[in-house]
């Protein structure tokens, strides 16, 4: 029993099926799941700004506003080309353009989603952690007021709850 005990593998680690290699899992806390929302790159780009909140949020808004812009040049094509009577070429961009914008859409749907998480409970903590050079781990104890706005405020239950060690249920 002591041989497979000893034989197990580390806990959130799993194997890649496509590579072979091991990998990280993301752990149960709020702040691990927030973490593996964004790119090694994102969080990077983040962590060497002093607030690292706002760079995510200002580099989500970015990324809207390309496929924004995406989508309003779709449009366009769609309508010269239609204006202009190009038949066979209308109804070749029209089919590529409607699969371009159904795959925008998910990219819209995603990027909002993170831009939305980025408010929440755990990207404060994330940050705070972030600030003290932690490389993105918690370091802010479930006691530990966080500074919003300037003002110390004192964290909510909730709060407290996500800033801890304990796996958070339902994320």
């Amino acid at each position: 029993e002591a041989d497979s005990e000893a034989a197990a593998p580390p806990p959130y680690l799993a194997t890649d099926p496509l590579t072979g290699r091991q990998v990280r899992l993301p752990g149960h806390r709020a702040t691990d799941v927030f973490e593996a929302h964004f790119s090694s790159g994102e969080r990077a780009f983040a962590r060497r700004r002093n607030e690292p909140l706002p760079a995510l949020r200002w580099l989500l808004r970015v990324r809207l506003g390309v496929w924004s812009a995406i989508v309003a040049c779709l449009v366009a094509l769609v309508a010269v080309l239609h204006v202009v009577g190009a038949e066979l070429v209308f109804t070749t961009v029209v089919t590529l353009g409607c699969l371009g914008l159904a795959g925008v859409t998910l990219l819209v749907a995603w990027d909002a989603a993170r831009l939305r998480a980025t408010w929440g409970a755990a990207a404060v903590t994330w940050s705070a952690g972030a600030r003290e050079g932690a490389m993105g781990r918690n370091k802010v104890e479930s006691g530990d007021s966080i500074e919003l706005d300037g003002s110390n405020v004192e964290p909510t239950r909730r709060w407290r709850d996500l800033a801890s060690d304990t796996p958070v249920a339902g994320l």
